[in-house]
Formats: C-alpha cells, sequence, structure tokens
C-alpha cells in the first residue's frame, strides 16, 4: 500500500488520556513532551588541515542513535572502560549490540538520525521525554577514525523542575580507548589493554603524529554542535476523572522525514480501542511510526471526530471543588477547541494528499500516453524510413535496368552503322570497279 508522510510538524496526543498544555511548572510523570535534535558538523580542511580524508573514504559522519532514559542506564561514559556495545559503534559504526542489550524497562524511547556524507553538514530527528524518564543520551561516529565519536551522556532536561526549552552544547571528540590509531584512516589496531573512553583535545594524547593534534592551539575548533529544542507537550488528565483507564493505549500521529522512531510503553498496557492503526505498545514489541496512507487518514479523522463528540459530564462532583470544576470545563473546551484544529490539519493533508495522488496519476496518465505516441511516431518513422530505402532500392534497380538497356541500344547502334559503314563502302568499291 502506498503511504504519505505527514509534514515535519507532529501532532502527538493520548486519545481520550492525554491534553496539550502550553507549559508545565513541574517535570511531572504523567507528560510527554517531544525535542528536536538537529546536528550541526564543522569537520572542514580548512579547520583540520592536518590528515584531512579528502579521497575513499572522504570525511562524513555516522548515523546518529540516541534513548531516552531513565538514571541507570549510559551508552557512553568518559573515563570508564568502554564495553561491547560502545567499540561496535565507535569503531565500524554499528547498532547492533546497543539495540539487542537495550533494557527496555528504562528507556522511553529510541531514535536515529541519517549520517552526514560530508564533513560539513547537517541532520535532525525527534524523540520524546517524560518526567519518568527525562534524560537522554545519544552517539555519532567520526568516519573514518579508529574509534573516535561525538555524543552526550545522560543529559537531564527536566532542570529545576521545568523543561529546557532549547540548549546548544559544542560537541567534543571522543576516543573510546579500544583502538590504538592515531589518525583518521590507521588501520585496525585493537588496543591489548584497553583504555578508558576519554576526551580528545588540541593537546591530548601528547602524540604529535595524532590527526588532531596542534600543539599551537589551546582548544580544538568546533567540530560539532548540537541543539536540542522543545517541541510539543502533553499532560495527563486527573486519574479521578479516568480511573477506569489507568494505562490506555498511545495513538501517536507522526512522521520525522526518513527517521524512524520507536516509542516504549509498559507491558501492563492494554489497549481500550478496537483501532488497529497502531499495534499495542508492549515491553518488547512497539510500533515504528513512520506514515500513513489515505485510508488510514480517513480513519484517524473518523476516530478523532467521534472522540471530540462524545459526552462527558459537565455536572459538578462532590470531589470538585468550584474552580476545579471551572478548570474542568475550561479544560474541556480548549480541548474541542484543539481536537478540531487537529482534524482541520489532518483534513488539508488529506486534500493535498488526494490531489497529489490525482495529479500522479494523471501525470502518469500523460506520460504513457506520450511514451505511446513516441513509439508510435518512431514506429511510422522507421516504417517510413524502410519504405524510402526499399523505394530508393527500386529506383536503383530501375536506373540501372535503364543504363543496361541503353547500354546494349547503343550497341546495336553501333554495330548497325558498322554493318551499314561496311555495305556502303562495299558498294562503292563494287561501283568503282565496274566504272
Amino acid at each position: 500500500m502506498k503511504t504519505y508522510r505527514i509534514p515535519s510538524f507532529l501532532v502527538w496526543f493520548y486519545l481520550g488520556t492525554l491534553s496539550p498544555v502550553q507549559i508545565l511548572s513541574q517535570c511531572s510523570e504523567g507528560s510527554l513532551i517531544t525535542y528536536r535534535l538537529s546536528v550541526n558538523t564543522f569537520w572542514s580542511q580548512e579547520a583540520f588541515p592536518k590528515h584531512f580524508p579528502d579521497t575513499r573514504p572522504v570525511a562524513q559522519w555516522s548515523k546518529l542513535y540516541g534513548v531516552s532514559h531513565k538514571n541507570n542506564l549510559t551508552l557512553f561514559q568518559v573515563g570508564t572502560l568502554a564495553d561491547k556495545s560502545l567499540q561496535q559503534f565507535a569503531e565500524f559504526g554499528k547498532t547492533d549490540e546497543y539495540e539487542s542489550r537495550l533494557n527496555h524497562s528504562l528507556v522511553l524511547s529510541q531514535f536515529y538520525a541519517p549520517p552526514i556524507k560530508k564533513g560539513v553538514g547537517v541532520t535532525s530527528t525527534m524523540f520524546f521525554v517524560s518526567g519518568e524518564y527525562s534524560k537522554v543520551s545519544f552517539v555519532m561516529k567520526i568516519h573514518p577514525s579508529p574509534d573516535w565519536f561525538i555524543g552526550m551522556d545522560s543529559l537531564d532536561l527536566c532542570y529545576n523542575g521545568t523543561w529546557i526549552e532549547n540548549k546548544s552544547i559544542v560537541a567534543t571528540p571522543m576516543d573510546a580507548g579500544t583502538d590504538e590509531g592515531f589518525t583518521f584512516t590507521a588501520p585496525d589496531y585493537a588496543n591489548e589493554v584497553p583504555e578508558a573512553v576519554y576526551t580528545i583535545t588540541s593537546t591530548f594524547p601528547r602524540e604529535p603524529y595524532s590527526s588532531l593534534y596542534y600543539k599551537d592551539l589551546t582548544t580544538l575548533p568546533t567540530m560539532a554542535e548540537f541543539i536540542i529544542t522543545k517541541e510539543l507537550e502533553y499532560a495527563k488528565k486527573s486519574e479521578k476523572i479516568h480511573k477506569t483507564k489507568p494505562c490506555p493505549e498511545i495513538k501517536a500521529i507522526a512522521a520525522i522525514q526518513n527517521i524512524t522512531t520507536t516509542l516504549f510503553m509498559p507491558q501492563t498496557c492494554e489497549s481500550n480501542s478496537n483501532n488497529t492503526l497502531f499495534s499495542n505498545s508492549t515491553k518488547n514489541s512497539t510500533p515504528n511510526i513512520n506514515g500513513t496512507s489515505v485510508a488510514q487518514l480517513q480513519n484517524i479523522i473518523e476516530h478523532i471526530q467521534l472522540n471530540n463528540n462524545s459526552t462527558e459530564s459537565l455536572d459538578r462532583t462532590s470531589m470538585e471543588t468550584s474552580s476545579e470544576f471551572q478548570v474542568r470545563k475550561r479544560r474541556k473546551r480548549k480541548n474541542k477547541k484543539h481536537l478540531k484544529s487537529v482534524v482541520q490539519m489532518l483534513k488539508e493533508i488529506l486534500n493535498n494528499e488526494q490531489t497529489n495522488e490525482s495529479e500522479s496519476k494523471e501525470t502518469d496518465k500523460v506520460k504513457k500516453r506520450s511514451n505511446g505516441e513516441n513509439k508510435e511516431k518512431k514506429g511510422k518513422q522507421k516504417t517510413s524510413k524502410a519504405l524510402r530505402e526499399r523505394n530508393n532500392d527500386k529506383q536503383q534497380t530501375v536506373s540501372k535496368q535503364t543504363n543496361l538497356a541503353k547500354s546494349k541500344n547503343k550497341t546495336s547502334n553501333t554495330q548497325r552503322n558498322k554493318k551499314r559503314h561496311e555495305r556502303t563502302k562495299h558498294k562503292t568499291e563494287l561501283d568503282v570497279q565496274d566504272s
């Protein structure tokens, strides 16, 4: 089935259990936040002239791999020995070990960003955090290199009870300590005695042959920069209202270009909906959100409209104060307005995709018609050429035959003239003799 990607802005919501808010005063466990991570790289020959790899393999960056997680998880840690996961990534850019060893109970989301095919470039991705999973870690390999990489270890995006709006971080190159090479294109020499992960500077390690050793510089030029920007924030409604739905299924609409993001939820979650657009989230199996078809978009719109039109009692309960009741009414109105805007946005997307689909079909028809006409024209041209060649052959044959006939006539005329001349001469001789 053909799928379409919703534009890069994301719409995330818990149907019936999450409502959008502008800013939360606390990093609540019931909140869900989406962040955008952008990586800008500046690895150029002008900034890093020493041993700069300008031929195969050229200077470039691997894909980015990251997770949002709880406290007790790290992808790497400066000052400690690299495990097999970091070794495989830092040396070869492979994420298999990270993915296979991932403890899903400590992870909320797992994300990737496309590689950068040049030393200077940009890539980006999206990831999720929550009050319980507020930290993010990610790694990106410098290629070519022995075991050098850039990354972030356990950055907490909840600061003093509030979510960080945006943050810019200068990335410093690091050595995983698993390979003895000191140059970008050094052969693979495994360390007999592994070293702890360390940060590379302009004068450390003190190895003059190192590609990143510049004794005249106090610091290395900026090789890369991480920019983390808060995109959307959602929070759970009161458990008093939704006490019958302790662990609802997440319904998510997203598209992050060609980037895959996986959202992990606890194993105890059960579905309260018959909607099968997204499979139930479990501890070891989660939906990858890549795109939706036109039919699925229509189902989503119907589902949201049905949910938005559902009647929720607005009578004040005995457990509510007057102010709480007013807050609930305002939230209900705000939710309805928000969901209407979501539906409107999805309808616009649906109309655009349907228009694009019809235009694509019409374009295909025009192309096929044009190709058919071109083929027919070429066939006619080929036939016409063959006819011309055949006519030319016939004309040449007729011309040859005509020339041959003329030649024969000329020969016969010459012979007749010769015989006539001989007869005349003979007659003249006879007349002379008679006289």
